[in-house]
């Protein structure tokens, strides 16, 4: 499905859901209503206000009174019901709660209905009343696999260990051959045949053995902890709790030689048996008992092993099994960690490593690379290396003769079958072997990366932002470092580290500042600041070094190096000067042929993959610049303009590359810009972070008014990583700061215009940290709180708010009203209306951290987070249907993870609105019930999301 296609079934749907709202609103009242009952649209909108401003008991009554009102359609039956059930079970009557869903089931006719209200009772804990439903709706549809499902997880997360375990293997005895490790049907519950309105049975039948698994689509209360596909991913977590048990675990260890026996006698009787069709029918299926006891009884035994640190005794549990089924998915990874935890990475590598690339499509992509993944990555990487990285250890030679036979066979089938070096260079990093891994790494950047050229794509990124890791590390201790800068020119310590960061720092380049400042229009050139901090944002370590690339090298060097030695660097006759210079050249003949030949598209491909080596290099010559700028501290803007007129040159690409743009760009702001600027004195200065260097050293200087009209009329330097929006208000600061009152607000004022801003010049969480540093040094919190109200509470959601309150003891004391930048009664109004417009919920996760922070409100916030779990609507705004390929959807997201909305809520989304409740009862700490709430919800999110990081 194409992006238009989507955008107009979603627009088909709203109409659709408008037309129906208006035919029900127009129907006569029937069934006993009396004629003057008052108009169904003011019923439904008092019902709106009230479930959002009343009292508990206001929303109820209003609930309650349009309860069996013909009139009233849709998912608005099943919605009020569910809400009016939230207020029962939040005042602790449980009985009234079950009646109010069992009247709204009545209805049913396919298992998601249940699925909801089970989902609502967990909410709450009532975990013996959801299981009563799930049951319920199995007597209604006794072949519905996700309601086995449901019955298996709430038997586990209620204690029942034995009960959940017989549940789950009896839906992988009437399962399907291959299951559970296998893909389920990804189609939309519209699509699932609807139950028939027939008598329920008085008895739970076990669901059909007849491949029935793929007829209803994936849901289940938790995620796969797992990296291997499983229909049940309840089991995996049942099986880790029991193994963790003492007790339980002594038991699976007593039983595991008499369960081996059973099936091994089970299996001799029925090759033995000559005897009717029945009777070996009822044998076979005994074997299956037997089997899958013995075979689930050895993963328990086998996970405590490795879990006390006995993986001599784990693998010879798991060996005992695989003997009954030498296939088995789940054992033949438990046997693979018990190898690699001895050290038998050849073992592993021939046996079920081997095995489990021929089954389950163990491998290793690039995409394992981008920070979008989860913990289920690193388990497909600690699984293939971990076992040649404990024999490093011991014997390094032979160690990385191993690494070498693991990266030859264990990378994409189809693709040559070898690893992605640099994703073995980047876990041998983060597994601290950084010897080796700075080899795998340099290899891969030779073949695809910054020593091959420029960066191609976001894996290769990954890979540079590694090695200069290690090298900072390596400063960090005390060593020389710039172990990674190419041999050409190489210098010691951080001046070694500019190369690689500039290609770095230039791959995050804003395209449209460039084409709009500069321009230079890249072709395909598709990179953005805030695109990069997204991607690298998973691994906090990895996003430190980003950060300091692009932020914070340059008073690094600065402070590193001495004059001479950057001096030398910037020097004409230094290697540094006359590569750049080559580099130069090279693009300024490609672009003159391109001039004569604007058609030839092999040219302009040419042109794109040298432009990422320009911009690189211009970059590190702006890194070194800057350095020596920060040394040299030029004091008054006469000391400013004449350093410019001198060094600027250096990094203004524009006569190099497109001279005939410089005589008419086009673009009449600019042009006015350019001769305000001339007017004012003020000289131009194209890099951003040379712009904020030179107006700290007026600050500094005590030049505020001259340092913040700096940067006022250079708002939008064509080059560098700083947002507009940074630059334009610490003009206002400064412009404060230096009682310039008047300029203060015009700065203000321009850093919210259209000039400044676009949808990839929010200023990135990741600049934050420096913004904030400028702001604190040469203003106060106020000025903090204004920058936060304009230039993040409007882009920012959920997470990224967050982090940014937790990076600022100043703004502790805010006034909640600035974060909603409205009265909090039509901030309500509007993020609960806004799903109306997204047919999603996901405005309410985005502004949770504003409303926590206005404590009238927090009943307010347990409504909406109810509601999202009620409503069932995908709070997610990015799914499968968004990527038009399969390596793109499994690039971006992990696997097993089903973010698309089916029709049942994922239990990703479910999750959230848990995270949401359990947030706000901490906000209440002197509270018992709040405190008690906080820790059920809590556990069970930790039960149900935890990934498995072995």
């Amino acid at each position: 499905m194409t992006a238009v296609s989507r955008v107009a079934s979603r627009l088909c749907r709203v109409m659709l859901l408008a037309a129906l709202g208006l035919i029900a609103a127009a129907r006569t009242p029937v069934d006993g209503q009396a004629a003057s009952a008052p108009p169904l649209s003011f019923q439904l909108n008092e019902i709106r206000k009230a479930w959002l401003y009343d009292d508990d008991a206001g929303a109820e009554a209003r609930l309650a009174a349009i309860e069996g009102d013909s009139r009233v359609s849709g998912e608005l039956p099943r919605w009020y019901a569910s809400l009016r059930a939230a207020l029962c079970l939040k005042r602790g009557d449980a009985p009234a709660a079950m009646a109010i869903l069992r009247a709204s089931l009545k209805s049913a006719v396919q298992a998601r209905d249940f699925a909801r209200a089970a989902r609502l009772l967990v909410t709450f804990g009532q975990l013996k009343e959801a299981l009563e439903v799930v049951r319920e709706g199995r007597l209604r549809g006794p072949d519905s696999m996700t309601l086995v499902r449901y019955e298996a997880d709430l038997l586990w997360l209620s204690g029942d260990f034995e009960g959940a375990l017989a549940a789950y293997r009896q839906a992988i005895l009437n399962g399907p051959a291959g299951y559970p490790y296998q893909v389920q049907d990804s189609r939309s519950w519209d699509e699932v045949k609807a139950w028939q309105p027939a008598e329920p049975k008085k008895e739970v039948a076990a669901p059909a053995a007849t491949g029935s698994a793929k007829t209803e689509p994936f849901s289940s209360l938790c995620v796969t902890p797992v990296w291997y596909i499983t229909d049940l991913p309840g089991l995996e977590r049942l099986l880790d709790e029991m193994a963790a048990d003492a007790r339980r675990a002594a038991k699976a260890r007593a039983n595991l030689d008499a369960a081996i026996k059973a099936t091994t006698e089970a299996r001799a009787a029925v090759d033995a048996f000559r005897g009717a069709i029945e009777e070996r029918t009822k044998l076979e299926a005994k074997t299956r008992i037997t089997l899958w006891d013995a075979l689930l009884t050895a993963r328990i035994v086998a996970l405590a092993d490795l879990a006390a640190g006995k993986p001599a005794d784990a693998e010879a549990a798991a060996r005992k099994a695989l003997q009954l089924q030498g296939q088995d998915v789940a054992l033949l990874d438990i046997l693979a960690r018990a190898l690699a935890a001895q050290g038998k990475s050849a073992e592993a590598r021939t046996g079920p490593l081997r095995d489990l690339r021929d089954n389950a499509n163990l491998a290793v992509w690039n995409g394992m690379m981008l920070g979008a993944q989860t913990r289920l990555q690193d388990q497909v990487l600690n699984r293939i290396f971990t076992g040649a990285l404990n024999l490093y250890r011991k014997d390094p030679k032979a160690g990385a003769a191993e690494f070498n036979e693991l990266r030859l066979q264990f990378g994409p089938k189809g693709e040559g079958e070898s690893v992605p070096v640099g994703c073995l260079g980047f876990w041998l990093a983060s597994n601290g072997v950084n010897d080796l891994a700075r080899e795998y790494l340099r290899e891969a950047s030779r073949l695809d990366g910054f020593e091959a050229g420029g960066l191609q794509s976001w894996d290769t990124l990954w890979v540079e932002n590694a090695l200069i890791g290690l090298d900072l590390a390596d400063v960090a201790k005390g060593l020389e470092g710039g172990g990674s800068a190419p041999a050409a020119g190489q210098r010691k310590g951080l001046l070694g580290l500019a190369p690689r960061a500039g290609f770095v720092a230039a791959n995050i380049f804003d395209r449209q500042r460039m084409r709009t400042a500069a321009g230079i229009h890249p072709f395909g050139y598709h990179r953005y600041n805030e695109s990069a901090y997204y991607t690298l944002s998973a691994r906090p370590d990895v996003l430190a070094t980003f950060k300091t690339v692009v932020w914070a090298l340059p008073e690094m060097i600065a402070a590193s190096a001495t004059p001479e030695e950057l001096e030398e660097v910037l020097n004409v006759e230094s290697a540094e000067s006359k590569a750049l210079k080559t580099t130069l050249d090279a693009i300024t003949d490609l672009a003159g042929r391109i001039k004569q030949n604007p058609r030839d598209g092999n040219l302009g491909e040419q042109f794109n993959k040298k432009l990422l080596a320009v911009l690189g290099a211009v970059e590190t010559r702006a890194t070194v610049l800057r350095a020596r700028l920060n040394q040299l501290k030029p004091v008054n803007l006469k000391e400013v303009a004449d350093w410019l007129a001198k060094n600027q040159g250096q990094l203004d690409l524009r006569p190099v590359i497109w001279a005939e743009r410089l005589a008419d760009t086009g673009d009449d702001a600019a042009r006015r810009l350019a001769d305000s600027r001339l007017a004012a004195g003020i000289p131009e200065v194209i890099h951003s972070g040379v712009l904020m260097d030179c107006a700290r050293c007026l600050a500094r200087a005590g030049q505020y008014s001259d340092a913040a009209k700096l940067l006022l009329y250079n708002p939008v330097p064509p080059f560098g990583a700083e947002s507009s929006v940074r630059v334009i208000s610490f003009a206002a600061v400064l412009a404060q700061k230096g009682k310039d009152d008047t300029l203060a607000a015009r700065c203000w004022m321009k850093a919210a215009s259209p000039m400044v801003q676009s949808q990839w010049e929010a200023a990135p969480v990741a600049e934050y940290a420096f913004a904030r540093k400028d702001i604190i040094e040469f203003g106060n919190a106020a000025d903090l709180a204004t920058y936060v109200e304009n230039q993040y509470v409007p882009y920012v959601a959920g997470a990224g708010l967050d982090e940014i309150f937790a990076m600022s003891p100043e703004l502790k004391d805010v006034n909640p009203a600035l974060l909603m930048r409205n009265p909090a009664h039509e901030g309500l109004a509007g993020i609960f209306g806004s799903f109306l417009q997204t047919s999603n919920t996901g405005a309410i996760p985005d502004n949770w951290p504003k409303l926590l922070r206005a404590p009238e409100m927090h009943g307010n916030c347990w409504r909406l987070a109810v509601f999202v779990i009620a409503s069932d609507l995908p709070t997610a705004r990015t799914g499968y249907d968004d990527f038009e390929d399969l390596e793109s959807r499994q690039a971006f997201f992990p696997r097993g993870y089903r973010p698309q909305y089916n029709g049942l809520n994922s239990t990703d989304d479910y999750m959230l609105g848990l995270r949401l409740l359990a947030t706000l009862n901490e906000m209440r700490p002197k509270d018992a019930v709040a405190r008690a709430d906080a820790l059920y919800l809590r556990t069970t999110i930790k039960r149900c999301m935890a990934r498995q990081s072995n």
